[in-house]
């Protein structure tokens, strides 16, 4: 859906600011912001009929907890490749 995918890309530099403040410096030589947008991207679009807000502002927070669930599971993943 073209209109869903400019409304997403409406927040790409919100949640790539976020992506780069979850993550520490030496984690982002691992982990890449661009890559953690584009997965919560992919998901947004999967799961966009579960998605029960009306305002930008619940966008936002439904978005950033997609990013928070995507920061985690890639920051689990690394600290488990390490060990």
């Amino acid at each position: 859906n073209e209109l869903l995918g400019r409304l997403l890309e409406s927040y790409r530099g919100y949640l790539f600011m976020l992506a780069h403040r979850y993550l520490s410096d030496k984690l982002k030589r691992r982990i890449d912001p661009a890559d953690l947008v584009q997965v919560t991207f992919l998901e947004a679009k999967r799961d966009w009929g579960q998605f029960r807000g009306e305002t930008p502002g619940e966008c936002a927070a439904w978005l950033r907890n997609i990013l928070k669930n995507n920061v985690a599971t890639a920051v689990a993943r690394h600290v488990t490749t390490q060990k």
